[in-house]
């Protein structure tokens, strides 16, 4: 038959052929050609020579047969190939004669359509007791249309601009010369193969893809025909006529298979491919824990369950009566909480949450008892993580939480949150469909609303803010419930044993994303293309990756990944019943009986603290304007170095280990002033680079061994963050170790890490006047000032390891640049984000710009300083004052000396009330090594009393509310700038002033 020569067979054969299925036909006389698998590994991936062979160990393929599989093959050695003969079966039986160009892009995929309809009515036919309208048919052929579009549609896309630089269109309309285009191109059955052989992956996929959804399709009528009495029992359904069905066009797993809505009359069924005999479990569990308490009832659908499959009721949104019942609403919602954090469920974002009135029902429960995912590469920061979002209340979705979507990007899609969501990332869509211009172009990216917020009688959602006391109230109950009947509850687990449930190793839209990547033409000419592409899974750090297998598997034909286990097991399941023995460490229902087992207040406290912070309960507080008190002028002694021993010894019982790394559970703010809980990171400013330099600090002053060990290892743990990180400044990011390194060689002549110093600098002499230019930040905290800063340490600490004077220029050069184009930090008073900052900066060149230094000095004396910032040493005079008087000691100047005089008059009016916050940068910490500057500049005796008036206050306070560090129910920030880290450095005076980088 012309139309499947012996070349386009071979062409399909060869072009389609997945490695595995290559393989199968080595044999050691077929040698691979190397410059194949040259070719194919040179193209960039993260599949990298580790992966790639821990891919081959694990799919249990010799380098020889991978790079066999990648040559063209002989076509005899394959014989009968069944997806081929499938791709056959659909062209001829398809009748080109019901081609309608004004259908469009359609008719390129219109043969598999057609098989999909045919076979549709074929089992229609051979129904007992189902009526099935051909609206339901046309339903189902809409839906494989999407599918099918989603694999040919950018094809088409670039195949019709191809036409269009090679041939003019005779029609006017857009439209028809869209029709034109595909008239000319695709005038018969054997033009129709011809492009299928061009793109032989591609028509695979569509062959696959609607072969699943004929089986799935005939599976789901043929079961609904034998059940069908049953189901008008269960569901109270007025008619057994199915007059509608809702199909999914959401995630395709286990090869096509989605959820449906079938709609009888009014009524409807929600029709689930999947073993969901759990939820029979969850409906009894439920039902118990309303039995035997006081709480409130919880509403679960009712559900049909078979081995393979199920049934539920379709849950419709209601509004609540009345506020009460938005009350109760919130007060279950707490529950849920807490019913989802025992029993280890994930995954209940928006969609997956219905507001029936004054009960939050959930509709989807598969994802119980989650096993615990091992990876590699673990880290303290990683375990901390852990800890605080998948081993918490934050696990379920069902709190405020922002989810990885796309690279780097994040959106709120919690069930607390059922509004639309924009993302802040694009992605290719179609514009221009069925017209002359049709192309992709990024456009937004959205994320529909949900069903999960409750309405009152008039159609208004009602937010959770009010009632998030409630849902406080309601998990608080239903704890207190638990260990009361504690080892009631761990036996009610029973239930649960041997059910499944779906295991989330990912988020789906990682999956998704490789497939919109996947329909490009690039990776549906050549299957080992295609598959390069999906083989990047294995660079997902998996500790064990033998899923990947399956992964791959999945994703070359357009399946999203699913893997299963059994409650009771600590093996995962693949979609195709694959099991991966002893995958897990432990099963999901023992870790579950082990979280109710170790249950107390105190675990309690701590997940309540997460919600605290997650509902943005806790931001009102931690974002009060600081108060102040009187300053007591009667001098207490007491030892300063004890006293800051003794807040390294608290800050040595906070550390959580992991082999030899160290890091805290710190309290932390982003830009919105939205509090939450983290791992400390590696900088400079709030992480382990400051915290381990207290540690160092006090190894100067007590000679104690113990604290130098415990600063190595801060800064070990350091450092291994910060290589991740990008140049951000010299207190966060990559540099963010260095300045306590080079203290360390100052005074002892060691290196904690001399080849990090040494790549360090080498990175410094390689940027570039373009490299710099994309500096965001300029000012001394967080950009370019405080580089250069550093770099003025590094080569005056450093005998043999300097930065170059070339580099020095670049950034001095830049920053003058800013200083003439306005930036932000030029328009600022304060050290950290202002012009003092700026001037100290300039001040570190080796050749001192005295005049642009003046200036910026001046400009600065003349901008406002918000009351409330005028004691911080970021804002405020504090940081003005070091600033000259570091200045001066590299130029004098009676402008400056004058500016200083004013500021620390200005300063000493202010000391008669000092700030309830004792951190460096916003509190007493900043004010005292103010003071020690001033000292130090003038010897004046009354800077010294101030100084011992103010440490006395501080400490006596501390005594009876603790130091004034934000905190909240145990945990408070520790680092050393904003945090208790800082508090303990501010009692080792006579060092130099670390806020400056100084080294001597």
């Amino acid at each position: 038959m012309e139309k499947f020569s012996f070349e386009i067979e071979t062409i399909f054969i060869d072009s389609a052929s997945t490695v595995e299925e290559k393989v199968k036909h080595y044999s050691s006389e077929k040698e691979g050609i190397s410059n194949y698998l040259e070719e194919w590994r040179s193209a960039r991936t993260l599949l990298n020579d580790t992966y790639f062979k821990k891919m081959l160990e694990t799919e249990k393929i010799s380098l020889k047969e991978f790079s066999f599989a990648l040559q063209p093959i002989e076509l005899k050695a394959h014989g009968n190939v069944e997806w081929l003969s499938k791709l056959k079966n659909i062209i001829d039986e398809f009748d080109y004669n019901t081609v309608e160009f004004s259908d469009g892009i359609v008719i390129v995929y219109q043969p598999f359509l057609a098989l999909l309809k045919k076979q549709l009515f074929k089992t229609i036919d051979e129904l007992k007791e189902l009526t099935v309208s051909e609206n339901i048919v046309q339903s189902c052929v809409e839906a494989a249309g999407v599918e099918l579009f989603n694999i040919f549609g950018k094809i088409i896309a670039i195949e019709l601009e191809l036409y269009k630089q090679t041939n003019s269109f005779e029609s006017k309309n857009s439209t028809e010369k869209f029709q034109e285009f595909l008239k000319k191109t695709y005038t018969s059955k054997d033009d129709l193969v011809s492009f299928y052989s061009k793109y032989p992956v591609a028509a695979r996929v569509a062959t696959e893809r609607i072969y699943y959804l004929i089986n799935n399709f005939k599976l789901m009528f043929q079961r609904l025909d034998m059940d069908l009495p049953k189901l008008g029992e269960k569901f109270h359904l007025e008619t057994l006529e199915l007059t509608e069905i809702q199909l999914s066009t959401g995630d395709s797993h286990q090869q096509g298979n989605a959820v449906t809505i079938l709609v009888f009359g009014n009524k409807k069924v929600v029709y689930k491919p999947r073993n969901l005999e759990i939820s029979l479990s969850f409906e009894r569990f439920i039902t118990w824990c309303s039995e035997n308490s006081n709480l409130l009832d919880l509403r679960f659908p009712k559900g049909a369950y078979r081995e393979d499959y199920s049934y539920n009721e379709f849950i419709e949104k209601k509004n609540c009566v009345d506020s009460e019942s938005v009350e109760k609403f919130y007060t279950r919602y707490g529950y849920l909480v807490a019913i989802c954090y025992l029993l280890g469920i994930n995954d209940l974002h928006m969609e997956n949450i219905i507001a029936e009135g004054e009960y939050p029902i959930i509709i989807d429960i598969e994802t119980m008892f989650q096993p615990q995912l091992m990876f590699e590469n673990e880290s303290v920061f990683s375990k901390i993580t852990h800890h605080l979002q998948l081993d918490s209340v934050m696990n379920s979705s069902l709190l405020p939480k922002n989810l990885n979507i796309g690279i780097k990007k994040q959106v709120e899609l919690s069930a607390l949150n059922g509004k639309e969501v924009k993302t802040n990332s694009k992605i290719f869509g179609p514009t221009g469909i069925n017209t002359d211009q049709f192309h992709f172009e990024q456009q937004e990216a959205y994320f529909k609303g949900g069903n999960n917020i409750p309405q009152n009688n008039n159609d208004e959602e009602v937010e959770f803010q009010e009632y998030r006391l409630k849902i406080l109230e309601g998990f608080q109950d239903f704890m207190d419930f638990v260990i009361e009947r504690k080892q009631d509850f761990i036996q009610l687990l029973d239930v649960f044993r041997r059910k499944k449930v779906r295991v989330l190793t990912k988020g789906t839209e990682q999956y998704a994303m490789m497939l919109r990547y996947a329909s490009h033409p690039n990776y549906n000419s050549e299957m080992k293309y295609r598959e390069r592409l999906m083989m990047n899974a294995w660079a997902y750090p998996y500790k064990d990756k033998r899923i990947v297998s399956s992964e791959v598997r999945d994703l070359i034909f357009n399946d999203i990944p699913i893997f299963y286990a059994y409650t009771d097991s600590t093996d995962i399941i693949d979609s195709r019943n694959k099991s991966y023995d002893n995958y897990f460490e432990s099963s999901g229902i023992q870790d579950a009986i082990q979280r109710i087992q170790e249950l107390d207040q105190s675990k309690i406290r701590e997940q309540y603290k997460i919600m605290l912070l997650s509902l943005g309960v806790a931001d009102y507080y931690l974002n009060e304007k600081t108060r102040f008190t009187a300053l007591s002028t009667m001098i207490r002694k007491f030892d300063y170095i004890k006293e800051s021993e003794s807040i390294a010894q608290g800050l040595i019982r906070d550390m959580v280990r992991f082999k030899d790394e160290v890091s805290f559970v710190n309290l932390a703010t982003n830009d919105e002033q939205h509090w939450y809980l983290e791992a400390s990171d590696g900088s400079l400013y709030s992480g382990l680079s400051g915290v381990g330099l207290l540690f160092l600090n006090l190894y100067q002053k007590t000679g104690k061994d113990v604290y130098f060990s415990y600063y190595k290892n801060l800064l070990n743990t350091a450092i291994k963050h910060s290589k991740n990180q990008p140049y951000k400044g010299a207190f966060d990011g990559w540099l963010s170790p260095i300045y306590p390194m080079l203290v360390e060689y100052k005074n002892f002549g060691t290196l904690v890490d001399e080849e990090f110093l040494n790549l360090t600098i080498k990175k410094l002499n390689e940027f570039s006047d373009e490299h710099v230019q994309k500096f965001e930040q300029f000012d001394y905290i967080s950009g370019l000032a405080g580089i250069l800063r550093l770099i003025e340490k590094i080569n005056n600490t450093l005998e043999n390891k300097k930065v170059s004077n070339q580099i020095i220029k670049i950034i001095e050069a830049i920053l003058k640049e800013k200083i003439t184009q306005k930036d932000k930090s030029l328009n600022s008073a304060g050290i950290a984000h202002g012009l003092s900052g700026i001037a100290l900066a300039l001040a570190s060149c080796q050749e001192v710009d005295k005049e642009a230094i003046r200036d910026l000095f001046s400009k600065e004396m003349s901008l406002h300083i918000k009351v409330e910032d005028r004691h911080k040493w970021c804002w405020g005079i504090p940081g003005m004052i070091q600033a000259r008087i570091e200045v001066l000691k590299y130029f004098e100047s009676q402008d400056i000396e004058e500016q200083l005089k004013l500021l620390v008059s200005k300063f000493e009016k202010e000391l008669d009330d000092i700030p309830l916050d004792d951190t460096l940068c916003h509190g007493t910490g900043g004010i005292l090594k103010t003071i020690e500057e001033l000292y130090k500049y003038s010897s004046d005796d009354k800077w010294r009393l101030k100084s011992q008036q103010i440490y006395a206050n501080v400490k006596e306070n501390s005594l009876s509310r603790g130091y004034k560090i934000k905190h909240l129910l145990g945990s408070d920030i520790k680092g050393l700038f904003d945090g208790r880290a800082g508090v303990g450095s501010s009692y080792l005076s006579d060092l130099p002033n670390l806020m400056l980088l100084n080294i001597e």
